[in-house]
């Protein structure tokens, strides 16, 4: 897709998501991009959260006590932060597990959450940063992440996807982005929304 002309000079986000029939996002992405002199590498780090699974290639065997791992990154070390985190199967986007915990007085934390044991199955973890700033009852969302796992030997998610290239741009030049999907499923309609 192209958006002609743009001449505002500034850092850009596109974010790009794939629903099906029933409306359930199936993937999404963000895309930072820059148009003219638009300085995006100055701007301030804001508090952010990543998740992982703790497993290299993100398989796990049945049985297993599913880990994932975190990062909360530039943090206010006078500020309190939450994170609640939630797992949904894929097949049917029901939630089967979630949590929550408390950070303070750090700039930065790692760690690992224990999920337990989940049946054979497609699962994506989402992660959301809470800022509570100095007193516990102000909450002010910062950031989420999420990751995809898959539990069973014989398990096939054959996960579908999306992904955007594009690249910094000079004023008035027309911004144009390649959208590629992966493993669509021939018997459901899709939609892309772009913000």
């Amino acid at each position: 897709f192209t958006i002609w002309d743009l001449w505002t000079d500034g850092c850009y986000y596109l974010q790009v998501e794939l629903y099906d029939d029933w409306n359930n996002s199936l993937d999404y992405l963000g895309y930072e991009f820059e148009v003219g002199s638009g300085n995006c590498n100055t701007q301030q780090n804001y508090p952010s959260i990543d998740v992982w699974s703790q497993n290299d290639g993100y398989d796990w065997d049945t049985g297993d006590t599913v880990i994932i791992g975190y990062e909360l990154m530039d943090l206010n070390i006078e500020h309190y932060y939450s994170v609640e985190w939630e797992v949904h199967d894929r097949e049917n986007w029901n939630m089967v597990a979630s949590g929550e915990w408390s950070e303070s007085q750090a700039e930065e934390h790692y760690g690992n959450f224990s999920i337990g044991n989940l049946a054979d199955g497609c699962y994506e973890i989402e992660a959301q940063l809470y800022d509570e700033g100095s007193e516990l009852d102000i909450w002010d969302w910062m950031d989420d992440s999420f990751t995809e796992i898959t539990v069973g030997a014989d398990t096939d998610c054959n996960p579908m996807s999306i992904y955007a290239q594009g690249g910094d741009f000079e004023s008035g030049e027309d911004v144009s982005f390649d959208i590629y999907m992966d493993n669509l499923d021939n018997n459901t309609n899709h939609t892309i929304r772009l913000e």
